[in-house]
């Protein structure tokens, strides 16, 4: 595995991609927290896949800004050339593309993002089909490993040290957020609410 020596106290600008669904975007956020930790002068750029994603994590102290690359939403190759050329434009020094990145489209958006010290998994299949050449500092992934261990993986490159990293997991909804129309109507709805506790379940 590539190793890179980085300057703690330089400010590097660091895109982070979690292009995954919600819960998969949860599971990065112990990787951001350790990055900030270790990296506290550095502005961190998190892109997320949902707005939702966004939503969640509003408020979260691990990362700048928070932004949102929905193919759907951006719905037109121009708009997505866009958003990447102001990604572009921004001139990250270190991209992170989190797990799972064996997919081309993924290790194609951070190429074209073009930083100069790029991060992804590397896999044992699909190593041409997914283009993952296209990242110049490779991780080999452990299937074995659960996701967050699998992100925290991805600062080892960077002289991060994750054994022992903090795992829990926040979000960070704005206060506006929190208790929406529908949710007020379901909680109605269903006799709930009050003093106890509700605890929800997406199997």
């Amino acid at each position: 595995m590539k190793k890179i020596t980085l300057n703690r106290d330089k400010t590097y600008k660091i895109a982070v991609f979690g292009l995954s669904g919600i819960g998969i975007t949860l599971l990065i956020v112990p990787m951001l927290r350790k990055l900030r930790k270790e990296f506290p002068n550095s502005k961190i750029t998190y892109v997320v896949r949902f707005k939702q994603s966004k939503k969640l994590l509003e408020d979260c102290p691990y990362c700048d800004e928070i932004l949102v690359c929905s193919l759907k939403e951006l719905g037109s190759i121009r708009k997505i050339l866009s958003f990447i050329s102001n990604l572009r434009r921004r001139k990250f020094d270190i991209s992170i593309t989190t797990f799972p990145s064996n997919s081309v489209l993924k290790n194609i958006f951070a190429y074209l993002v073009a930083a100069e010290i790029r991060i992804a998994h590397s896999y044992n299949i699909k190593r041409a089909l997914s283009l993952s050449f296209l990242q110049n500092v490779r991780v080999p992934v452990d299937l074995t490993a659960h996701d967050i261990d699998q992100n925290l993986n991805l600062l080892i490159p960077i002289g991060i040290t994750v054994e022992n990293a903090e795992h829990t997991l926040n979000i960070w909804p704005k206060r506006e957020n929190e208790l929406d129309e529908f949710a007020l109507s379901f909680l109605k709805d269903n006799s709930l609410g009050g003093e106890e506790a509700i605890i929800g379940m997406h199997p």
